[in-house]
């Protein structure tokens, strides 16, 4: 008879890295099924789960310069600092990918960070077991969200997906200040072009939420870096 702790072990030595990231991304990949099996008849997120951004995101992939076009109830004057979608690194597929397969590509990558990198968390940050840590990243990637059905969407861009991997950039363990405040800069920056306003707030208040949970493994180096993350 396997103790549980030989069962541990037995899985830990037979499923390497590259075993767990193939895993990852079959789940990923499975997840994203819907948004790319049928071509350009795939299923979209309809106005009620917070999709409504599709229309736009092609529609600037085009050239549409008018939100009219596209959006007639907002011509009658919108915020275009507030509002100004272009900036949002997930337009960059619709340049060159037809509408519905950019979309799957955002679906794909949004649930690949947020799998992947919550394991990561697990594993690294809180010495999780690998089968505890596997099924929290399952768990998340199919969260149900605050203005959707199930799973990200569109709307939430890339910056809430990775915010497991914002918090492993700024609590690394890494000896190198340098290296850690100048990624701390850039993830700010690629975060500022990857999330919306009204998202970024929240999870900003979360890092260092999480930082005094966990301060037993959190150096001053950490807060300054998350000040610098959040200072960008």
């Amino acid at each position: 008879m396997i103790s549980p702790d030989g069962n541990q072990e037995a899985f830990a030595s037979h499923w390497t890295p590259k075993r767990i990231g193939a895993i990852l991304a079959s789940w990923v990949l499975w997840l994203a099924l819907p948004f790319y099996v049928f071509g350009s008849h795939s299923y979209v997120c309809v106005h009620d789960s917070a999709d409504q951004m599709l229309s736009a995101m092609v529609g600037y992939s085009r050239g549409l310069s008018s939100l009219a076009l596209w959006a007639s109830g907002w011509a009658s004057g919108v915020d275009w600092l507030s509002q100004g979608y272009t900036n949002e690194l997930y337009v960059l597929p619709f340049f060159v990918l037809p509408g519905w397969a950019a979309y799957a590509l955002v679906m794909f990558v949004q649930r690949g960070l947020a799998a992947f990198f919550f394991y990561r968390l697990l594993r690294d940050r809180l010495d999780l077991k690998q089968l505890a840590a596997l099924f929290g990243a399952f768990a998340l990637s199919v969260a149900p969200q605050l203005d959707v059905n199930f799973g990200f969407s569109l709307y939430q861009g890339f910056g809430e997906p990775a915010f497991a991997l914002i918090l492993l950039l700024l609590t690394s363990p890494t000896t190198s200040r340098a290296r850690l405040y100048w990624g701390s800069a850039i993830a700010g920056v690629l975060y500022a072009l990857c999330s919306s306003f009204a998202y970024s707030v929240f999870i900003l208040v979360l890092i260092p939420v999480w930082f005094i949970i966990f301060a037993e493994n959190i150096k001053p180096r950490h807060w300054k870096a998350a000040i610098i993350f959040a200072g960008v």
